[in-house]
């Protein structure tokens, strides 16, 4: 778990996967029961660096009565990095980031986008209109 955390960057991404990694292994909640997950879901313990995670319903829940889970110190660290650089004060507390990361490269000087040769334009086609695969989605 250790190299799963530490391989987390701390851009935005990075810090909400950080969250999510130590929730889920905190809780053992499945993927559908972490992204359900709210902010006003994180309460606070005895212990004041830890929390306490209510999970209102899960899977293995037949008679719907909820379960109350434990957040270690190492959790609530992530959860705040995370909340913190986010800016996110309510609602979900996992949500989508939209982070564009283009390869820097070289420009192609005396050029027009028309003369590229028709080996380059399948590549950019092929670049450009790539579909997102099914599994790109998952947790």
């Amino acid at each position: 778990m250790r190299s799963l955390l530490e391989a987390c960057s701390d851009d935005l991404p990075g810090l909400r996967d950080r969250a999510l990694l130590s929730l889920a292994y905190d809780t053992g909640l499945r993927a559908a029961e972490l992204v359900a997950v709210q902010i006003a879901d994180v309460i606070e313990a005895l212990d004041p660096e830890a929390r306490l995670l209510s999970v209102h319903r899960s899977k293995g829940d037949q008679e719907g009565e909820g379960a109350t889970a434990f957040l270690s110190p190492r959790t609530v660290r992530a959860v705040v990095a995370w909340t913190k650089a986010a800016a996110i004060i309510d609602g979900p507390l996992f949500r989508r980031v939209n982070v564009r990361r283009f390869k820097e490269m070289a420009a192609v000087k005396g050029r027009r986008i028309d003369s590229i040769s028709g080996r380059e334009r399948w590549d950019l086609r092929k670049t450009l209109l790539k579909p997102a695969s099914a599994g790109a989605g998952r947790i």
